[in-house]
């Protein structure tokens, strides 16, 4: 990732269209088959623990920080 880039726009940006979701492993398949049927492109980025964001292989750190 480019340097220039700040971490929280990266993920947060306020692009029109772009959202970011959050969901438990158990309910992929059943999110993926609503944006399928919704015709909506969506990507995997990474996951997240109790305490970090990882996507791409870059730690993004604490989720808290994140959480307004």
């Amino acid at each position: 990732m480019p340097r220039e880039v700040r971490l929280d726009a990266f993920l947060f940006g306020e692009e029109k269209g772009r959202y970011l979701v959050a969901l438990p492993e158990s309910q992929d398949d059943a999110f993926l088959l609503k944006m399928d049927e919704a015709r909506l492109n969506c990507c995997f980025l990474g996951r997240t623990t109790k305490n970090s964001i990882v996507v791409d292989g870059f730690d993004f750190g604490s989720v808290s920080q994140y959480i307004g």
